[in-house]
């Protein structure tokens, strides 16, 4: 099954599955598409997580999952567009479908060095408590509402 979850608005969501219409997806059987639920339970129930300049991918890192990300290293030479520009052992890059498919299919996907794991998670986020993208979003909602006042 693959699980696409998007953050709650129904903006978000629709935009998703109005690319699956586009696609002319909307039959695939394994496609879920949602705005609902907890991500840290889709992350641990998962093989892979994939995903772009997102907190959820360092999440899957803590949770030791496969994290796969679109590569714009040809594009974007800074590292600007990575959380994984100093860490790379820790992201698995594809440049298109295919190699998304065949990283997913390979069952001798490479772990994490534990060093590398720890040095990633110190430098991102303080506590590595699966908590990321919470924090993200209250620190996001405290400096909104700072600045309406």
């Amino acid at each position: 099954t693959i699980t696409i979850k998007t953050k709650n608005s129904q903006h978000y969501l629709s935009y998703v599955q109005d690319i699956v219409v586009d696609q002319s997806a909307e039959n695939i059987p394994n496609l879920i598409i949602t705005n609902t639920g907890d991500p840290v339970e889709y992350i641990l129930r998962s093989k892979a997580v994939i995903g772009f300049y997102s907190t959820t991918l360092v999440e899957g890192v803590l949770a030791e999952k496969m994290i796969i990300s679109p590569y714009f290293g040809d594009i974007i030479t800074d590292g600007a567009w990575d959380h994984f520009f100093k860490y790379p052992e820790l992201v698995n890059y594809a440049k298109s479908k295919y190699e998304i498919e065949t990283l997913l299919k390979d069952e001798n996907t490479k772990g994490f060095d534990v060093d590398k794991k720890e040095a990633f998670l110190g430098d991102t986020i303080y506590c590595a408590d699966g908590k990321a993208s919470l924090r993200a979003e209250n620190e996001i909602i405290k400096s909104i509402t700072r600045h309406l006042k």
